[in-house]
């Protein structure tokens, strides 16, 4: 796609996310900045951006990235998760529980919004909450296999591993 169609955003885009998955990050976010000078008001290909640092552990960079994406878009969601998990990661406590709640206000009822909060809530010491989200995420079965993160969040590995096997099921 890109050789046909270089200044395709949505190519470099999902690219620079293979590339991230791949670990090569550096070459990741190559892809992604072209991405973003391609389309400079795509919220969700500056998001990604986010995400790739985030994956990279790049947390300061990731949070400037995503407040970037909530000056383009206040109602992104998705950017309010991300930002969540990058303070979980710098131990601010307020700030991640802050953005969680905040991303699941802009999109209730969302099965993985509810999983994150699980695994916040989990993180940061509430194992109740935490049970009690993991409980509403998994109404949907396609949460059952990224809900054995929270289990290991919570110290709860056969349940963990009990989860896997039901969604290989």
């Amino acid at each position: 796609a890109l050789e046909l169609t270089p200044n395709y955003g949505n190519a470099r885009h999902w690219y620079a996310n293979l590339l991230c998955f791949q670990g090569r990050g550096e070459e990741s976010i190559e892809q992604m900045q072209a991405a973003m000078q391609v389309d400079p008001l795509s919220a969700q290909i500056a998001n990604s951006m986010g995400w790739t640092y985030y994956v990279l552990r790049r947390y300061g960079e990731s949070i400037r990235q995503l407040e970037q994406v909530l000056e383009l878009d206040p109602s992104f969601a998705n950017a309010h998760l991300l930002l969540s998990l990058n303070y979980l990661e710098r131990g601010d406590r307020k700030l991640a529980d802050h953005h969680v709640r905040r991303a699941i206000e802009l999109d209730p009822g969302h099965p993985e919004y509810e999983l994150f909060k699980a695994y916040v809530e989990a993180r940061l010491g509430r194992s109740e909450r935490a049970r009690e989200s993991l409980r509403h995420a998994q109404a949907d079965v396609d949460i059952i296999a990224r809900s054995a993160i929270v289990h290991v969040a919570l110290g709860e590995y056969e349940l963990a591993l009990d989860d896997l096997e039901r969604a290989l099921d």
